[in-house]
């Protein structure tokens, strides 16, 4: 809902580890929270971890250009996933996801060589502070994306926890 009082920003990487582990929280967030209106949610991809990763990051953004953003979120769910437990190479994965998803491999694979949402998502996250995956950020209805907000020192990285965003989400909508 464009109109929520809050968006929980995520920023990961497919293959960091405790990235994989935090989706199964940003999973819940997104079925408790984001489906009921209550917040939204942005997913800031970002390439730290080699070829494949910034490859996968990528992906996500040509799938997005060939579909829409329902589009999007499975593949980012397909690619964590590839990430995960099938340990796919970027080509394996693209070959994976267009089958999948019933893109148009050659077209996925064209836009990935212009592909450069990570760069952006990357400056999003050095204005934010962010200095580790994944992190957490917050901003209000109406703040610009400049006005991240970090919920405490204690979470400048990391995931933070359910129940802390679950408070934060309803104190946002109280």
């Amino acid at each position: 809902d464009e109109n929520a009082p809050i968006t929980i920003v995520v920023f990961s990487d497919y293959f960091c580890g405790h990235c994989q582990t935090y989706k199964s929280t940003v999973d819940r967030i997104i079925t408790d929270y984001v489906n009921t209106g209550k917040a939204r949610l942005e997913h800031r991809l970002l390439g730290n971890l080699g070829a494949n990763s910034i490859r996968y990051t990528q992906l996500t953004e040509c799938a997005l250009a060939q579909g829409n953003a329902t589009t999007a979120w499975e593949a980012m769910d397909l690619l964590f996933n590839y990430a995960t437990t099938r340990r796919l190479n970027a080509s394996d994965a693209g070959r994976e996801l267009a089958t999948a998803l019933q893109l148009n491999y050659s077209r996925l694979l064209e836009c990935t060589s212009t592909a450069d949402q990570y760069q952006i998502d990357g400056q999003i996250a050095d204005g934010a502070q962010v200095t580790g995956t994944p992190a957490i950020r917050v901003r209000f209805a109406g703040d610009e994306l400049s006005a991240l907000q970090l919920i405490s020192p204690q979470y400048r990285s990391g995931g933070v926890d359910y129940n802390v965003l679950a408070r934060i989400i309803e104190d946002a909508n109280n």
